[in-house]
Order: structure tokens, then sequence, then C-alpha cells
């Protein structure tokens, strides 16, 4: 049997997996083992512009590439992905959650919901203050 071999990501969190499949299978099926998603590609598909919009991206590699070598370039793609990520969440939620007062400090629900009434009657106040 004649089998490809490649990496494939999913598209929503951008995990790689490793991909060996035989050379005649024309549907690509599986589950991101990251996020949960089912991903499925037509393969040796024309790309058109119609149909579903992708939700894998598949990159083949040579038949004659070693299996462990494929392994380490996953998690070499992996690992970028985890830290992209990372820096992500820091840059877009860093001040956000410093600007709030003490959130490690809630330790019930009704704390949190007491909390942001509070908050909201602050900011009702300086608005009729200024008004």
């Amino acid at each position: 049997m004649v089998f490809r071999q490649g990496i494939w990501a999913c598209l929503d969190c951008g995990h790689s997996h490793t991909l060996r499949i035989r050379e005649d299978v024309l549907e690509f099926d599986r589950y991101c083992r990251s996020c949960q998603r089912r991903c499925r590609q037509r393969l040796d598909r024309a790309r058109t512009g119609q149909g579903h919009p992708p939700t894998v991206l598949i990159r083949w590699r040579p038949r004659v590439m070693p299996w462990h070598a494929l392994r380490a370039e996953m998690r070499n793609r992996n690992d970028l992905n985890r830290r992209r990520r990372a820096q992500d969440i820091a840059r877009d939620h860093g001040e956000a959650l410093e600007s709030w007062d003490n959130r490690a400090g809630f330790r019930t629900a009704s704390s949190i919901v007491q909390a942001r009434a509070d908050r909201a009657q602050q900011i009702l106040e300086r608005q009729e203050e200024g008004a």
C-alpha cells in the first residue's frame, strides 16, 4: 500500500497533528484533540472557491520523511502556537484584568454580582454629577 503523510492543523485552535493515510482516500475526516472540533475536507479537489470553507490546513510531506521527523515538526508547531496564544491572551486581557478591583478576592458568584452592581451604581453617580 502507498501512503501519503503530512501534518494537519485545525483552523479554529491552530493545534497540529500528524497524518498518514492511504493514497486512494478522497476525504479527510478527523477530530481535533485540542478543541474537539470535527475537521473535514475533500482531498485532491480543485480550489474553485465554491463549497464549504476549509476547517483544516494540510501540509503534505514527502513519503521518505521519517515519522519521528514529522512528530518533531508537529511538536515545534504546537509549541509556537501555544506561545502565540499565551501572548495574545496576555496582550488582550492584561490591562482589563488589572483595572478590575482584585477579582481574585471574590469567593462566590453573588459577591461578583454585588461588585458589578456597585460598579454600575458608581458609574451612574458620576454621570449624574457631570450632567
